[in-house]
């Protein structure tokens, strides 16, 4: 039944001729991108045996992780994880790398995912503290909230009572609506946009669709990680949410 599914989505995909192109997301992996690959031209983030460029999700891990830096010295004056309180929610392929990160460069990491296997082999491996709930997470106090499972976790009731500095992770629309970006921004808690700090993955596949005739890897996340000091700084001048500021200028560039 499920590569029943991938192949009618793989069909629906090449009815686009390339309007969309496809990749791995929540619950999707490199053999579901190989499979699919087999009945659509507009597939990306393939097995690195069948001509792809592999897994994304270290990469935008790795994006994550950056932009969570980037976050913290803004609101805080400082990049030093050492002894910093990270919540993570969400320990899949790019929460679960995200937070080893964390980990090995000192913060206190407090963690949960549904899946409690997940969960213990990441506290076996990497140490730090398991929540019951993802509320348990949201709860406490922290430096930062990083959250990378589902989108929409973050509504208004929850952005009331988060203790935090700084909203930094890799789920897509974290926050329900705008109007929570704005009590995060009147409490003075930094959500650094989404789709700022999530970007490599994107990048890692674009290069498989693009080929690497242009700037490497390296060099677009360095780009996407000034672009989002740019929205940052520009936000404080203007008193408005980093991620209105990002919005804007990610329209300006298109």
């Amino acid at each position: 039944l499920r590569q029943a599914r991938l192949e009618g989505a793989a069909h629906v995909i090449e009815g686009l001729e390339g309007a969309y192109v496809t990749a791995e997301d929540i619950g999707t992996t490199c053999a579901d991108m190989d499979f699919m690959s087999q009945f659509t031209r507009f597939a990306v983030g393939r097995s690195v045996e069948n001509g792809g460029g592999g897994d994304p999700s270290p990469v935008t891990a790795e994006t994550v992780f950056q932009a969570l830096l980037r976050g913290l010295l803004s609101a805080t004056g400082s990049a030093d994880l050492d002894g910093r309180r990270i919540g993570v929610v969400g320990l899949g392929k790019v929460g679960s790398v995200l937070a080893a990160k964390l980990s090995a460069a000192g913060a206190e990491v407090l963690a949960y995912d549904l899946d409690q296997l997940c969960a213990e082999r990441f506290l076996a491996q990497h140490g730090g503290r398991l929540a019951g709930s993802a509320e348990e997470v949201m709860a406490a106090p922290l430096d930062v909230l990083a959250p990378c499972a589902a989108g929409g976790m973050i509504d208004e009731r929850i952005a009331r009572s988060l203790d935090c500095r700084v909203v930094a992770g890799a789920a897509n629309n974290p926050i329900d609506t705008r109007a929570t970006a704005r009590i995060l921004h009147e409490r003075d808690i930094l959500f650094v946009p989404d789709f700022l700090a999530n970007c490599g993955g994107l990048i890692h596949v674009s290069l498989e669709w693009y080929g690497e005739h242009g700037p490497s890897e390296t060099e677009l996340i360095a780009g996407a990680m000034d672009r989002l000091d740019l929205a940052i700084e520009t936000a404080q001048v203007e008193g408005s949410p980093p991620i209105e500021v990002a919005e804007r200028q990610a329209l300006e560039r298109i």
